[in-house]
């Protein structure tokens, strides 16, 4: 009997190998015949199994090796960003509880499952969306997001003309971030806010979806397109858990009120992380770097005076950290450009084109501390009050622009 089954097998082995030569055979009259048509097509023997699987092999072997690589750079972007450290702490914690999850799974572990998604609060200017760009990076290079094989969904106007709006394409070791706003949800026709969703969630299979002011899609009229596209937006984190990580981010009252909006929205967020405004030292550093990238550097009394702004400018409720920085920055380029032209004319030195001194920043910004701007009508009224051509009392209105505008 035992002999019956070796002969058996060794039948089948015989068979399975005349397949394989008969196949290899078809395979290589098949590249003769297009050789045939076109003489600049390469011969070559059909791979054997053994090759096929060697070269996947090699391709996940190279792919594992990109992810390193992104993973190694991303730290390496998220360490070289100035402050942050609670930031930085709860990223790696969340990085660190996965990876264990991965182990766990290894040895058959329980786990109780949490998703990827994380909510970021925070005034503007923080470095939310830097974060979240980073996010992305170390999730893939993690290997904790894959891309995910789903249906593409389609709007009306894609089915009725047969083409995609999204034109965007993704570079070789590229993450794919979607950012996701009311302007790119909402829709007159009915039903299309909440496919606009799931293509929002189609565009960051594999990577992140970034809701920056996520609550702006709250919809605030009497219409429910706003909890239907909540309703969505939660069914998909949720069968997406493992190929989307959702960021979002906004003001921390606003966002308190957003995650309250659908009952389900909260329990999906497995992170929180708060950005705190800057502080002066950590504003001067990215006030360095901004001038440094742009081949100009702050003497010691510009940056004096860049630090008596900034604590003036932080004690403004929405202070822009960063932002702000930045458009003091190019207000200061713009003044020295101005002082340098006047007094230098076309030809200074390489010294003076490239340093900012204390004359090249205002002390103060008026919209930050709420000190009254002249308002060109105040001042037109009191000249015509002056001339005696209105009234002074007070009580009155001032006289209409458009219609009673008195000759002066």
């Amino acid at each position: 009997m035992a002999n019956d089954i070796f002969g058996s097998n060794e039948w089948q082995r015989q068979e399975r190998q005349r397949q394989e030569e008969e196949e290899r055979r078809r395979r290589y009259e098949a590249q003769r015949a297009q050789m045939a048509i076109n003489p600049n097509a390469y011969l070559f023997e059909p791979p054997t199994a053994r090759e096929i699987e060697a070269h996947q092999q090699n391709q996940n072997m190279q792919i594992e090796s990109k992810n390193e690589i992104m993973y190694k750079e991303a730290m390496k972007e998220l360490d070289a960003l100035d402050g942050m450290e609670n930031v930085k702490l709860k990223i790696e914690e969340a990085l660190a509880l996965a990876s264990i999850y991965k182990a766990r799974e290894m040895h058959k572990l329980k786990n109780t499952q949490q998703a990827l998604h994380m909510v970021f609060t925070g005034n503007a200017g923080t470095g939310k969306t830097t974060i979240a760009r980073i996010v992305g990076k170390l999730f893939v290079g993690a290997g904790l997001l894959k891309k995910g094989d789903y249906k593409k969904t389609k709007t009306s106007r894609e089915s009725a003309y047969g083409h995609s709006d999204s034109s965007s394409t993704l570079k070789d070791g590229e993450v794919p971030f979607a950012e996701c706003s009311n302007a790119d949800i909402s829709s007159a026709f009915w039903g299309e806010d909440e496919k606009n969703m799931k293509k929002k969630f189609d565009e960051a299979n594999g990577g992140v979806l970034f809701m920056d002011e996520a609550y702006s899609m709250i919809s605030r009229s009497g219409h429910r397109s706003g909890e239907k596209v909540m309703a969505v937006m939660v069914q998909e984190m949720e069968n997406r858990r493992d190929n989307v990580c959702v960021i979002c981010a906004g003001y921390p009252n606003e966002m308190e009120e957003f995650m309250q909006y659908n009952t389900g929205l909260a329990s999906r967020f497995a992170t929180v992380i708060h950005f705190d405004n800057y502080d002066v030292p950590a504003l001067l550093k990215i006030a360095e770097t901004m001038t440094s990238e742009r081949d100009y550097k702050m003497s010691e009394e510009y940056k004096t005076s860049l630090a008596t702004r900034l604590e003036k400018e932080r004690e403004h409720p929405h202070f822009g950290n960063a932002r702000t920085v930045r458009n003091i920055i190019e207000e200061s380029i713009r003044i020295h450009a101005k002082r340098v032209y006047d007094k230098y004319g076309s030809s200074p030195s390489r010294e003076i084109l490239i340093t900012l001194d204390k004359e090249d920043i205002r002390e103060y910004s008026p919209i930050f501390t709420g000190e009254k701007i002249d308002d060109p009508f105040d001042n037109f009224y009191k000249e015509a009050v002056k001339r005696g051509i209105v009234s002074g009392d007070k009580a009155k209105k001032p006289p209409s622009v458009r219609n009673e505008t008195p000759r002066m």
